[in-house]
C-alpha cells in the first residue's frame, strides 16, 4: 500500500481495544499522522503493528506494512 496522507488507525475493533506501534514514528506517527520524505529522499517503508486485546491477557497482533511516498519534486520555481 502506498501512503500520501494521514492514515486512519481504529481504537476499537469488535469491542476490543486496539494499540498500534509504528516501526518509524517520524514518518507514520502512532496516531495515523503522515511525514512524507522530502523530494530529494526515499520513499520509506513502514511497519505499524496492531495490539488487539481480546480479553484480559489474550493478545493478538497484526502488522502492516506501509511505503510512504516521497514528496514530489516542485518545478514552480524552474525558469526556462
Amino acid at each position: 500500500n502506498h501512503v500520501t496522507q494521514n492514515v486512519t488507525l481504529q481504537a476499537i475493533s469488535s469491542q476490543s481495544a486496539v494499540s498500534w506501534s509504528s516501526s518509524d514514528e517520524n514518518t507514520i506517527s502512532t496516531n495515523g499522522n503522515v511525514t512524507r520524505p522530502n523530494a530529494k529522499a526515499t520513499d520509506q517503508l513502514v511497519t505499524l503493528t496492531a495490539t488487539i486485546e481480546k480479553e484480559p491477557g489474550t493478545k493478538v497482533t497484526r502488522e502492516f506494512k506501509l511505503l510512504v511516498k516521497k514528496q514530489v519534486p516542485d518545478y514552480s520555481s524552474v525558469v526556462n
